[in-house]
């Protein structure tokens, strides 16, 4: 059954959107994905050549991670219905995702200096 209503991503759930990005490099992800971002503000972004979730964090990155600045820079793209309801989602999915990666970097570099450590006891 394709096209059931419980399938879709739904705007106003935005951990429904967050929760499709499990196991997923959100980077890669059209911006449409991230919460509080729909059509319209995604099509708005695109006119600044911002299609990429990742190059929308990088920019929210570039603004020291400032929710001000990033709000401005926002409502001055999307327009002034970008409001800061909407900015706050947005800004937590990034953290929400950079948590993630980042513990995932951690385990793999912590894995590396376990190996490298147990490859080293090896040649004495």
């Amino acid at each position: 059954m394709a096209g059931r209503a419980g399938d879709r991503v739904r705007n106003s759930r935005s951990n429904t959107k967050v929760g499709r990005w499990k196991g997923v490099a959100f980077q890669d992800q059209p911006v449409c994905m991230l919460p509080g971002i729909g059509a319209t503000f995604a099509m708005r972004l695109e006119d600044r050549n911002i299609t990429k979730a990742g190059q929308l964090l990088r920019r929210f990155q570039r603004m020291d991670r400032d929710k001000e600045l990033f709000l401005e820079f926002m409502q001055k793209v999307c327009g002034e219905h970008f409001h800061r309801e909407r900015a706050r989602k947005v800004i937590k999915a990034f953290n929400d995702m950079c948590v993630s990666c980042n513990k995932g970097a951690k385990k793999r570099s912590k894995e590396r200096l376990i190996g490298r450590s147990r490859s080293s006891s090896m040649h004495v």
